[in-house]
């Protein structure tokens, strides 16, 4: 059985079922702390005709998981949220950029310096 996101970053069909989407009608309350590697199939959801900042839209954005703290890794400069959380976090250990996730926690220097995202 497969859900059809064969690498990271590969959208997850809108129509995809996801454990949140099992535990609902249980009403198991499912939020997502941390990392999916799942991107949000938005040529299906626009397809549909769903909003992606709908209540739905959102749902289906963060794989059915209600976010808390959405943080896929992927955020070189400049697509990423300065104040996310965990920038937040590394700043208040020293951490002083203006992407420091990018900049020390998800990233490595080639031979000649160059920050290289991870």
């Amino acid at each position: 059985m497969s859900h059809g996101s064969n690498y990271n970053n590969f959208p997850l069909r809108v129509d995809e079922w996801t454990l949140a989407d099992h535990l609902a009608p249980l009403e198991v309350r499912t939020a997502l702390v941390g990392k999916t590697h799942m991107k949000p199939d938005l040529a299906g959801m626009a397809r549909l005709g769903i909003d992606p900042v709908s209540a739905v839209g959102l749902q289906l954005k963060h794989t059915g998981f209600e976010p808390f703290e959405h943080d896929d890794g992927l955020h070189p400069t400049p697509s990423f949220d300065p104040d996310m959380a965990y920038n937040r976090y590394l700043r208040a250990h020293g951490y002083i950029a203006d992407n420091p996730w990018h900049d020390f926690a998800n990233s490595a220097a080639d031979t000649d310096g160059l920050v290289l995202s991870g």
